[in-house]
């Protein structure tokens, strides 16, 4: 942000915004009302990006990585969008956006870590670390979400 007396311009990404006010003290304090809550904003303590490729990014529900992980449990089902035609083909047929499907299972051994399980016709059916597929989120993947399933969870 920058500010200019009676203007200041915002340049989140790309896309230049632009605000004037007749007065300078309502473009000062405009500008520090939005700084202040930028700074102080989840997103900026978390650096997150705005994704790539991704239009009105802003209207879907995001988390970090690091949240992700802390609050996906045993037998949450994981949900994905490629990009690939193979997996196109499989959205229109199914009338879904998503054309592949995951569980999340931990182990109390390793807690740091979720692993996925899943079905490919490449593989088979395989349990694959989160881990190896973060790198692939915004380039392969499109979207990757989570259902929650909701019952009581217990150590036994």
């Amino acid at each position: 942000m920058n500010v200019d007396g009676k203007e200041f311009l915002l340049t989140p990404n790309v896309k230049e915004y632009k605000y004037e006010e007749e007065a300078n003290n309502d473009c000062y304090s405009w500008y520090h009302i939005l700084k202040d809550h930028t700074n102080h904003s989840r997103g900026k303590s978390l650096k997150l990006p705005a994704p790539k490729g991704m239009t009105k990014f802003w209207k879907y529900w995001q988390i970090s990585t690091a949240d992700f992980l802390a609050e996906t449990n045993t037998f949450d089902i994981i949900l994905f969008n490629n990009k690939n035609a193979g997996s196109q083909l499989i959205q229109a047929y199914s009338m879904s956006d998503f054309d592949h499907v995951g569980m999340v299972v931990r182990f109390a051994a390793d807690p740091d870590e979720i692993y996925i399980l899943e079905a490919t016709n490449a593989t088979g059916v395989r349990l694959v670390k989160f881990s190896d597929i973060i790198p692939y989120l915004g380039q392969y993947y499109d979207k990757v979400c989570v259902r929650h399933l909701g019952f009581e969870r217990s150590d036994e």
